[in-house]
């Protein structure tokens, strides 16, 4: 009767060993199945020999190499990753130099010219080709932003009082209007990266009211995602700064 029971408890023992082995074998093969792959396959005109290096580029400021590639003179090269929920990358070619893209799976093909990289063309990705067109319009603004420095410079050299006024009352008119379309894009595109994109853009010090309520609105437009967290974070640490 003794050897019974013992016999039973070892058996007892395995059996409650073999269930945590079954409950956790679905949990892993739905995190593997949860990841995604995604293939980045870009082609770049007159590019020299150069390593290029693909960024994850997370919501609280956080830069995670995913892939790279030392590229010889033909200019094209092939990038590869996973994620298990859309993300924010960007292709680095130099300090200055970046091509971003928001994607999560498939294959994505870019296409650009290494004299003119903001320039470049993508295909397979909706959002990163709806990244592209804000970035590029970012750089419009940016563009008339330094013009306006120069125009400045050169009324105060001149003590032209009352056009340097009138060129300041521009720009401040300028930046409201750039801020505004911001916004614009950040509350109310469909995917996450890009609005979160266009969100860091915006000024904490002067915006702060603005990011809070948006920080609110993110959590409701995406639940549970880890970018949404860490955009959190990233207002969190704002708020310790002012």
């Amino acid at each position: 009767m003794r050897n019974f029971v013992l016999m039973s408890n070892k058996r007892g023992g395995i059996y409650l060993r073999l269930i945590g082995i079954l409950i956790w074998v679905p949990a892993i093969m739905w995190c593997q199945i949860a990841k995604s792959h995604f293939k980045i396959m870009v082609s770049v005109k007159d590019m020299p020999a150069h390593t290029i290096v693909l960024q994850q580029l997370s919501a609280n400021d956080r830069i995670t190499v995913v892939d790279s590639a030392h590229v010889d003179n033909d200019g094209h090269f092939t990038l590869s990753g996973t994620s298990s929920e859309a993300e924010l990358y960007r292709l680095r070619f130099a300090p200055d130099q970046f091509i971003y893209l928001s994607l999560d799976s498939g294959e994505v093909t870019v296409s650009a010219d290494w004299n003119d990289l903001k320039d470049y063309s993508v295909s397979g990705s909706e959002p990163s080709a709806d990244l592209q067109k804000f970035v590029l319009a970012t750089g419009g603004f940016m563009t008339n932003l330094n013009t306006m420095n120069v125009v400045f410079d050169s009324l105060i050299e001149r003590g032209n009082d009352s056009l340097l006024a009138l060129a300041k009352k521009d720009a401040r008119n300028m930046a409201i209007d750039f801020t505004k379309r911001v916004k614009q894009y950040a509350d109310t595109n469909p995917y996450e990266p890009n609005a979160v994109f266009a969100a860091k853009i915006i000024s904490t010090r002067t915006e702060m009211d603005y990011l809070l309520a948006f920080n609110k609105k993110l959590t409701r437009r995406f639940p549970h995602t880890q970018m949404t967290k860490d955009f959190g974070e990233y207002m969190n640490k704002a708020k310790q700064k002012k």
